[in-house]
């Protein structure tokens, strides 16, 4: 949702942009999921006013003035919309295309009116993984955004992160998440790439600078 209150599809949403959250006009500091082709089951949430959120059971949404899965959702239960606190009126769930998930530095937005934060419990950790991810992840986007080179989405690169997320025990899968991020980041972004090469080149002049002249047999009997 535009900061004027229009709508707009979340596939087009992008690092940079101005988008309206339950703490006002934010911008997106990270798109962190952009998988357009990737068919995903989501539940269906519609309000009394009619609004309809598509949402996967492991996203986190205020819920009865609680953040949760969406996966606990009930009828009759409150969500926070633009217009206020809503009545759930009916869930259901369907198979949908499509994987999309934004950042911003507040850790909520609006999507179909309805507001959700950017925390997923696809690792299974619960609160600790709430914890990471506010203390440490959107900070770290944050900070990528700002430079200059916001994190890489998973269908942006060439390895899926999800992928690698779910077949790996969860201490060594965000280690893992953070290579393979920047792996998918030196392969589209020149930025990134011509970092890479400061920094490889900058490796070789010193170790170069640093190696020394063999001494003659001579110079040794000084």
């Amino acid at each position: 949702m535009h900061c004027d209150g229009s709508s707009f599809p979340i596939p087009e949403a992008d690092a940079g942009d101005w988008i309206k959250t339950p703490s006002g006009c934010e911008q997106i500091i990270a798109r962190i999921h952009y998988e357009p082709t990737v068919l995903q089951r989501y539940l269906s949430i519609e309000t009394e006013s009619g609004n309809v959120l598509y949402i996967d059971g492991s996203h986190k949404l205020p819920l009865n003035g609680v953040v949760m899965d969406a996966k606990n959702v009930a009828v009759g239960d409150l969500v926070d919309t633009v217009h206020g606190p809503e009545r759930v009126q009916r869930v259901d769930s369907s198979v949908e295309i499509g994987i999309h998930n934004v950042a911003t530095y507040s850790n909520y937005y609006y999507v179909d009116n309805i507001a959700v934060t950017s925390i997923t419990s696809a690792l299974g950790m619960g609160g600790i993984e709430d914890f990471i991810f506010e203390k440490a992840m959107l900070p770290y986007f944050y900070v990528r955004h700002m430079l200059g080179i916001p994190w890489t989405s998973p269908g942006v690169g060439p390895i899926s992160l999800p992928w690698v997320c779910m077949t790996l025990p969860s201490g060594i899968g965000i280690l893992t998440v953070f290579i393979v991020e920047w792996i998918n980041l030196l392969v589209v972004s020149q930025r990134a790439q011509c970092g890479a090469l400061f920094v490889l080149a900058y490796l070789f002049i010193t170790r170069a600078a640093n190696v020394k002249t063999p001494t003659s047999k001579k110079d040794k009997n000084l």
